[in-house]
């Protein structure tokens, strides 16, 4: 059973999403948070009837994705904060107290921020290259500087080279069995500007966030890395790994960053070889 909520916040955002409930007899919570351009039914929900381990799995639309907007219908700026704000507020309107988490990409930096701040909240915590935790110090300014074109070029209106451009920069080993699907995606980009914002609330985080600190306290984390994934990605990656041995690493053979999009068999070993 499936049951899609609305929530308006005190400031009139409207945050979007859906309630699974799947096996009664699970003691057993799940937190799906996608990946920027695409809501959470369309990146999560072809996985979700696969999961039997949880008795609820919640799976929201995050700001500049889906349902989830100002009250005004208008796309409008938004940073990581506010985002991480948004999950905050259904979660005390849900009352869940303890769950487990998967964070994709975008998603990735809000479940990284809720097990900082919020660890009692967190049973395991599986992220999926987080742009936060995929490029070493000396690259930092060249990837905001990637993620600054490919938002630009987007806000210019020229969004299939935008989102070209960033799925270059995320997935530029992608198999070419993949580029039509790539090619399908980006059409299927319902809300170009509300993607542009998500890129620029990510480029805007290298600067809020002290990811240093942030890892320091996160002492159980599982990473999930690509194997297609650029090589810079999988440097920094195994050095987070030596500095954090508590961490566990787990690698998708043969795939790309999207494979969440693209191939679901991948998408349900990893989940269940995470937490089962």
């Amino acid at each position: 059973m499936v049951k899609a909520y609305n929530f308006v916040t005190k400031n009139g955002y409207k945050l979007a999403g859906r309630i699974y409930h799947r096996n009664s007899s699970a003691n057993r919570k799940l937190l799906l948070l996608h990946g920027a351009g695409y809501g959470g039914e369309i990146t999560w929900f072809p996985l979700v009837k696969n999961l039997d381990h949880w008795s609820e799995i919640w799976v929201p639309d995050l700001r500049g994705c889906g349902g989830t907007m100002a009250a005004s219908g208008v796309e409008e700026s938004f940073s990581i904060a506010e985002v991480l704000g948004d999950i905050l507020y259904i979660l005390g309107q849900l009352e869940w107290k303890q769950f487990d988490i998967v964070g994709y990409s975008f998603g990735g930096i809000i479940s990284l921020l809720l097990n900082y701040y919020y660890p009692d909240y967190v049973s395991r915590h599986l992220v999926i290259e987080p742009p936060l935790l995929s490029v070493s110090d000396e690259k930092v300014a060249w990837y905001k500087d990637q993620l600054n074109q490919s938002m630009n070029l987007i806000l210019d209106n020229q969004v299939r080279e935008g989102s070209e451009r960033f799925f270059d920069l995320i997935a530029p080993h992608r198999r070419k069995a993949n580029i039509n699907i790539f090619s399908s995606s980006i059409k299927s980009i319902a809300r170009p500007i509300g993607f542009a914002c998500m890129i620029k609330s990510v480029i805007d985080a290298f600067e809020k966030f002290d990811r240093n600190k942030i890892v320091s306290k996160i002492n159980d984390l599982i990473y999930a890395l690509c194997s297609n994934s650029p090589s810079y990605v999988q440097a920094y990656v195994n050095e987070l790994l030596v500095s954090h041995p508590n961490w566990t690493l787990l690698t998708l053979q043969d795939i790309d960053h999207g494979f969440i999009l693209s191939n679901l068999k991948k998408a349900e070993w990893l989940i269940h070889e995470a937490f089962s």
